[in-house]
């Protein structure tokens, strides 16, 4: 910990953003010896409905059901890290967050920030399909969605300016504690941008394997089902709690949520869609291929 705190401060962050290849490198990287990420401890009951991997903690702007500003929790996700590792936090969020690299900067000046980055409209079409499967977005249609005006976490347009959000990046870090990731050449050679990825943090590569893919879209069975798993009526709980020891319960949910789901990619976005968004972030996208120094003229396609 960082002396006067009673919370950690993590050495390294997976700042965002979603959707990019976050989910698969926290897991790449959580497998690492000398690199500790939280996890949820599948037979745990305690920090129930806690989002161990993205607990957003130096982000009070973004008050979500499972993120935590206690100090307390948040120490108790890194208690079973050796004293030996780097500690990270996958919080995908903190690229938007108007505060939460400030204050990192503030604690650990010398924090290393990896950012993920995608064409912006293939970010938004993969977060409504997210939102929508998560249960928190009611609104089917992803064009309708963009236009609602509605609070965090259901924003769109703003999280996806990757080209305003890396430039405040680079205005509070140096460059050489900034490690950019392409989603698209991540998903080509996801071996080579771990490897990369792990030198910048300073520990050996992993050997490479065999990577498995990690947080494939899916779709619900029955969100009827989701919902009462997910947000269980007292009277289902009470009448669960008297037959059933708590490990039971989590196992039993666990399995019942895995089986409500499938893996099934989502109909390919409308073109025109497609063009009219594509063209709306066109300044940003500019942005970013002046701050990174990549041609980013393929995006700007139909």
């Amino acid at each position: 910990m960082v002396a006067g705190l009673n919370h950690p401060v993590p050495h390294f962050y997976i700042a965002g953003a979603p959707k990019c290849g976050t989910t698969a490198l926290y897991a790449y990287l959580s497998a690492h010896p000398r690199l500790f990420l939280p996890h949820d401890p599948k037979d745990a009951t305690a920090h129930s409905g806690l989002n161990y991997k993205e607990p957003h903690f130096f982000a009070p702007d973004l008050l979500w059901r499972d993120y935590t500003q206690d100090p307390a929790v948040y120490a108790s996700l890194y208690a079973a890290a050796p004293l030996e590792a780097l500690l990270g936090d996958a919080s995908v969020f903190y690229l938007y967050s108007q505060r939460a690299l400030p204050r990192i900067r503030e604690l650990r000046p010398e924090a290393k920030i990896i950012v993920m980055l995608r064409h912006p409209v293939d970010l938004l079409y993969s977060l409504h399909g997210h939102y929508r499967y998560s249960l928190a977005e009611p609104e089917p249609d992803f064009a309708r969605a963009l236009e609602l005006d509605r609070p965090f976490p259901l924003v769109y347009r703003p999280v996806a300016r990757l080209g305003a959000q890396l430039q405040r990046v680079y205005r509070l870090f140096p460059r050489d504690q900034v490690h950019v990731i392409w989603h698209e050449d991540f998903a080509a050679d996801t071996a080579a941008c771990v490897a990369e990825t792990c030198r910048f943090l300073g520990v050996e590569p992993p050997a490479r394997g065999d990577f498995a893919r990690h947080n494939a879209q899916k779709q619900l069975r029955s969100p009827t089902l989701q919902r009462l798993l997910l947000w269980r009526p007292r009277a289902a709980q009470r009448l669960a709690r008297q037959l059933l020891p708590a490990r039971l319960r989590h196992r039993a949910a666990t399995a019942l949520l895995d089986l409500n789901r499938r893996e099934q990619a989502r109909p390919p976005l409308d073109p025109q869609v497609r063009a009219t968004l594509t063209r709306d972030f066109a300044d940003d996208i500019a942005l970013l291929a002046e701050l990174t120094g990549r041609s980013l003229d393929h995006w700007m396609k139909p």
